[in-house]
């Protein structure tokens, strides 16, 4: 199986090994190999607590047996076997991080937990804006100028900017538009 995408890198705390979470599932490199370990889940988030538990989110591959999707599925057995600990088919977390006593994870809303089950709501000073959907008329740039070897992005037809074909950049404004 090829991966596509990687969504998360870790390392095993028990063993070294070298952990990818992908669209496909999760891989370990050890000893030179690559191999694939447990079930395909669509791994968009991933951690690894210090005492080796391994926390993710996502979606069940085909045939796998979780809901949709995942919420918070924890595995002690490194990814061979996961359970749904909270928020199955509630959470997507495409972003998690862990502690010794705590997992954090943003669905669209900053939350904690210390026991796996019972989440708290955070607040986020500032929150994060989903690109390019939200994009404002000043982060977008005019075209490069003849010769230039950058490729404007640009919107899609039907788009919602404001300017569905002035090109932007990802990175805020570059110059005024014209």
């Amino acid at each position: 199986m090829a991966i596509t995408h990687i969504h998360a890198v870790a390392r095993d705390p028990k063993t070294g090994d070298l952990l990818l979470a992908t669209h496909e599932g999760l891989f370990r490199h050890g000893n030179g190999d690559l191999l694939q370990t447990g079930p395909v889940i669509d791994l968009m988030g991933f951690a690894v607590a210090p005492d080796g538990t391994y926390y993710a989110s996502g979606h069940p591959g085909a045939g796998v047996d979780l809901p949709q999707p995942v919420g918070l599925i924890t595995s002690t057995d490194s990814g061979r076997t996961w359970r749904v600990a909270s928020r199955g088919g509630e959470s997507d977390f495409h972003a998690l991080t862990s502690g010794p006593t705590s997992v954090v994870g943003f669905d669209g809303t900053l939350r904690s937990t210390t026991d796996g089950a019972n989440w708290t709501t955070r607040t986020i000073a500032a929150a994060p804006a989903p690109w390019p959907r939200h994009r404002k008329p000043e982060h977008c740039s005019p075209p490069p100028k003849p010769g230039s070897s950058t490729a404007p992005m640009t919107a899609p037809p039907g788009s919602p900017w404001p300017h569905p074909r002035r090109p932007c950049s990802p990175h805020g404004p570059t110059s005024k538009p014209s």
